[in-house]
């Protein structure tokens, strides 16, 4: 089933092991979508930047999920550029990292309060 999004906003967060980054997507609807970048994990357990991962984050997403598990099995971003300035550093330990690919139930204000401290 495919699912479309449109967002006015992008943060990131990084986990502080291998440095691999979290983006904060926040929708016309005032809800925060999560994905990972698995690409900037792969770099920072290979010793390579993080940073130099491919992944940006746009303002339209198309994701297509599997209908019995929910697994994602495309993303296509389109539109303008979303702009998710330097990555804050996740402070959370892994087994209460959102899920990915999934509605965080933190509202977008409270992100960098409830993540990074």
């Amino acid at each position: 089933m495919e699912e479309l999004y449109q967002f006015t906003a992008a943060k990131r967060f990084q986990e502080p092991e291998h440095g691999g980054l979290f983006y904060f997507l926040l929708t016309t609807d005032e809800k925060v979508l999560v994905l990972y970048d698995a690409e900037s994990q792969n770099l920072g357990a290979a010793g390579e930047d993080p940073l130099g991962s491919p992944f940006k984050a746009y303002t339209r997403l198309s994701m297509v999920r599997a209908p019995n598990t929910g697994y994602v099995i495309n993303q296509r971003f389109s539109g303008e550029l979303l702009d998710a300035g330097e990555p804050r550093e996740m402070r959370l330990p892994p087994r209460q990292w959102p899920e990915p690919d999934m509605f965080c139930q933190i509202p977008w204000q409270k992100l960098e309060e409830r993540l990074s401290k």
